[in-house]
């Protein structure tokens, strides 16, 4: 069998998953892991091209479940701007996404701020309303330097607490039944090593919460395994 050059995987699968991830950076072959047994969306120089579990969409609104704002989605260079709820784009369909949120698994989200301008929220998984979510991704939180945080249900909300910069950021964090451990632009892994953990989870959205929380910035590329991932591939993910 001839394999595909760097990947490992073969040579058909590779070319077919390639378009998915150009323009992305990091270690080659656990993005096409992502895109084979996971989930990649790919907005990185203004693309539209993602992968689920192996498919390619040749557009987000292709995607199974996918409900978009009135004026997504907004293509830039800086990838998939989101400033309001015309900018909002929610995949309700988890389970056609290639996993489930309540079962361990990775995710890496990279966004790009041009200011800091209050609650800006990168990505949510959430129930429908914005206080039981697993996880939520802050790009900004208002200077308490929250990048992560997890459910509000219960007295143990997960906290992964970095400082916050404007421009580029990437953070890697893997969530398993009761811990969260993750690295933010490469740096020494995080750990919330006891948590509470919501039930209920049906939609992920994309640069905002459930009904604020606008990114009010730029998604260029998200992409989850199906397993965790060790700290050192967390650190050499979000370090790209």
């Amino acid at each position: 069998m001839r394999l595909g050059l760097a990947t490992g995987l073969p040579a058909a699968a590779a070319d077919r998953l390639a378009p998915c991830l150009e323009g992305m950076s990091g270690p080659r072959a656990l993005l096409h892991e992502a895109a084979r047994t996971g989930l990649v969306l790919n907005f990185t120089g203004g693309r539209d091209r993602h992968a689920v579990r192996g498919r390619v969409y040749d557009t987000i609104a292709d995607l199974p479940g996918a409900v978009l704002g009135a004026a997504a989605p907004r293509l830039t260079p800086q990838g998939l701007r989101v400033d309001g709820p015309e900018d909002t784009i929610s995949l309700t369909d988890l389970p056609a996404l290639g996993f489930d949120p309540l079962q361990p698994f990775t995710l890496m989200v990279e966004w790009n701020l041009p200011a800091l301008t209050g609650l800006q929220a990168a990505l949510t998984i959430d129930d429908g309303t914005t206080s039981n979510r697993w996880p939520q991704i802050w790009a900004h939180n208002a200077g308490n330097a929250q990048v992560f945080t997890s459910s509000s249900v219960g007295p143990l909300q997960g906290v992964l607490s970095s400082t916050v910069l404007q421009g580029r950021s990437r953070l890697a964090v893997s969530l398993r039944a009761n811990s969260i451990s993750g690295s933010i632009n490469g740096g020494s892994i995080i750990v919330d090593p006891e948590i509470d953990r919501p039930v209920g989870l049906a939609n992920m959205r994309l640069g905002a919460r459930a009904s604020d929380g606008y990114l009010n910035g730029s998604l260029a590329a998200i992409a989850i395994w199906t397993a965790p991932l060790d700290e050192g591939r967390l650190e050499f993910i979000a370090g790209h």
